[in-house]
């Protein structure tokens, strides 16, 4: 018997659109400056595909719409235990990721954010809902 998670793995799903509402392929913009927008809120909880164009890019989920990685982040012996340091998605990198849950507290925004910052300007990274039904 498979895990849930080997089930939603094994439901990779081709992008898909009705031509009217959005499509479940997302297109984020990736320049010098760090940002983070909200991802679709249905995605939380499924697997996306990842892929950069143009650039390199440093992320990482997080539901504080603040919390932005530092591509210029150093090595350290200790391993850097910074906030800011996002994992590495190199320019043309594809990379399949679960979207993590947004913390359910009341009086809070429920939202999870996709903060990136890239290794240069005019980038993209292209993000497509790869499990679910949304």
């Amino acid at each position: 018997m498979s895990s849930a998670v080997e089930v939603k793995a094994q439901a990779v799903r081709a992008p898909t659109s009705d031509g009217t509402n959005p499509s479940t392929v997302r297109r984020y913009t990736l320049d010098l400056a760090a940002r983070s927008d909200a991802v679709p809120a249905a995605w939380q909880g499924q697997y996306v595909t990842l892929k950069a164009i143009g650039a390199d890019c440093y992320w990482f989920f997080s539901h504080v719409s603040t919390a932005l990685p530092e591509a210029a982040e150093a090595a350290a012996n200790n391993g850097n235990p910074d906030p800011a340091l996002g994992w590495l998605l190199r320019d043309g990198e594809v990379m399949d990721v679960l979207v993590p849950m947004a913390p359910r507290v009341p009086g809070t925004n429920d939202a999870i954010y996709f903060a990136r910052d890239g290794s240069d300007n005019g980038a993209s990274v292209w993000m497509r809902l790869s499990s679910g039904d949304a």
